[in-house]
């Protein structure tokens, strides 16, 4: 038994070995690869490789583009929160000319042919309208003398056009007819549509309501009357006027400044463009007024006039990042990160007071000091152009000299073209069948209702000299409308409706059929709009929308 229990053991162990064998001779796992094996593998390997590095450089491309349009995105806000900061201070409208849409793109971003590149938003949105701002106050330690300086919100003006400034004075409106003269400080808007003030009062700013031959109530806002002659308001010529609606007139006296050329010493009532276009400059005995400043935007150095390709944001000097001048502990060395990098350093964004190239200007905000190559920044030291890092020297002390702390507006080029335009729209709309007069940026059409009884406004305010179509400078735009519909003699009324004007049709449709009267029509759109080139040559743009509502006229 033992011997067969010996031999049972045995032959199991050679018939396992014999079966581990045959396995090591044939499995598949065990198996050698083949040379076409090889080239197969390599061969894919090698695609997968070519792939991998042929995306690579766009996957590269499209993440430094997202990059971009970020920092554009982040720009255009950090804008747009500046303007809302002070909405009395907008402007009326910021506006191109009558057949330029805020919705036109370059045909051809290169070319300054108006076949090949018509005007469009990005060149021709250059014409301020109504900003307002309060003259600085001299600060301690300044100097007698010195004039103080205003920094314009949208953009650099051009200095070869004189902008319009004017002293704007709140006016009280007078119930009923005055006895005698009227007071400095007073109006009065007559029935008839006649205003009577101050001889010293050549221009208003005025708002009122007016009555038609049906009754209908009709509002204007911050309509500009230049006094002297018929002294009568726009709707006084109207066809259906009946009369002015008594208590309903508001307005301000508008008193026109001497403007001087760029460079000039200003007196009182004097103001003057500082040689860059970026301050306004006025005498300290104006400090504190508020005045009205309608001003055209830089543009290129060229006979063709289209708009100055930069960008301009604020930062604070921070004393976080200031080090000291260890040749004059008066002053501190402080670095800026602006958004958006690769400044250029070829372009220059205008000719100094210097008469020296000029990348970078900032302007202190708080003083009006600017700040450029071989005045407070290093042409050699003070610019990263790569990085869009700014270095500037500024005064530490004294008061009245002292630059940190402070706001400092940055204007400067970049390699991609950047750009930043500011739309806004007209805080007031005229129907154009009775003020025929008025600029058509502020006129609508009312178009005989539809199949369905819905009245349509038309804003349309010119024709594309290239392709003929009709256009308007409003297109994209949200207006509040105010107007009675439904049963003339118990009419509803619509208060405040909110349209965004078609961009193909320059149109709207009120909610409500059976229209009866459109009481007034309001701009309360406000957009920041940034430009830049994309690596392959296109032009991109992102936009920042809010809403701003109409303000007072003071």
């Amino acid at each position: 038994m033992a011997a067969i229990h010996d031999l049972t053991i045995g032959g199991g162990r050679q018939g396992t070995g014999r079966r581990l064998g045959h396995a090591r001779r044939w499995s598949p796992a065990r198996r050698g690869m083949t040379l076409v094996e090889v080239l197969v593998a390599m061969s894919v390997l090698l695609v997968g490789i070519w792939g991998v590095a042929k995306g690579f450089p766009l996957l590269m491309r499209q993440v430094r583009e997202e990059g971009r349009r970020s920092q554009m995105v982040e720009l255009a806000k950090r804008n747009m929160e500046l303007l809302l900061a002070n909405p009395a201070g907008l402007p009326l409208i910021v506006s191109g000319g009558p057949n330029v849409s805020p919705q036109m793109t370059p045909l051809d971003p290169d070319s300054f042919s108006p076949a090949e590149n018509p005007p469009n938003s990005r060149d021709d949105w250059n014409r301020v309208v109504g900003e307002r701002g309060v003259v600085p106050s001299v600060l301690a330690g300044v100097a007698p003398g010195t004039p103080v300086r205003y920094a314009l919100k949208i953009g650099r003006a051009n200095p070869s056009m004189a902008p319009n400034v004017s002293e704007v004075r709140q006016l009280a409106a007078l119930l009923g007819s005055p006895p005698g003269a009227v007071p400095t400080d007073c109006f009065y808007l007559a029935g008839n549509g006649t205003i009577a003030a101050d001889p010293a009062v050549r221009s208003m700013e005025i708002s009122y309501a007016w009555l038609d031959n049906s009754g209908v109530t009709h509002w204007v806002q911050r309509e500009s009357v230049a006094l002297g002659g018929a002294n009568q308001v726009l709707a006084a010529a109207a066809p259906s006027f009946s009369g002015i609606v008594e208590g309903s007139a508001w307005g301000a006296s508008l008193i026109d400044y001497a403007i001087l050329a760029p460079g000039s010493v200003v007196g009182a009532g004097e103001a003057a463009l500082d040689t860059t276009g970026a301050l306004l400059e006025l005498n300290a005995a104006d400090s504190g007024k508020t005045v009205q400043i309608s001003y055209d935007l830089q543009v290129e150095e060229s006979t063709f006039g289209r708009r100055a390709r930069e960008l301009f944001e604020d930062q604070v000097l921070s004393d976080a990042n200031a080090t000291s001048d260890p040749a004059d502990a008066t002053f501190s060395f402080v670095t800026v990160q602006l958004t958006a990098t690769g400044l250029n350093g070829d372009a220059v964004l205008n000719t100094d007071p210097a008469a020296l190239n000029t990348h970078v200007l900032a302007v202190d905000l708080a003083t009006g000091a600017l700040y450029y190559e071989n005045q407070g920044i290093d042409p050699d030291t003070g610019l990263d152009y790569d990085k869009g890092k700014v270095t500037l020297r500024v005064a530490n002390s004294p008061i009245g000299a002292r630059a940190l702390g402070h706001t400092f507006r940055f204007f400067y080029r970049t390699i991609d073209d950047g750009m930043m335009t500011v739309m806004r729209a007209p805080e007031c709309y005229l129907p154009s069948s009775l003020f025929a007069g008025i600029a058509p940026v502020q006129q609508f059409d009312v178009l005989a209702a539809n199949l369905g009884g819905f009245t349509v406004l038309d804003f349309t305010t010119g024709i594309d000299p290239v392709t003929t179509q009709p256009v308007s400078v409003s297109a994209g735009a949200t207006v509040a409308v105010d107007y009675t519909y439904g049963d003339p003699n118990n009419p509803q009324r619509a208060v405040g409706e909110l349209h965004t004007i078609s961009i193909s049709e320059r149109q709207i449709t009120l909610n409500n059929p059976g229209v009866l009267s459109v009481i007034a029509v309001r701009g309360i759109s406000l957009k920041v709009r940034a430009w830049w080139r994309a690596q392959n040559g296109r032009l991109q743009y992102v936009d920042v929308d809010n809403l701003a509502s109409p303000t007072g006229s003071a």
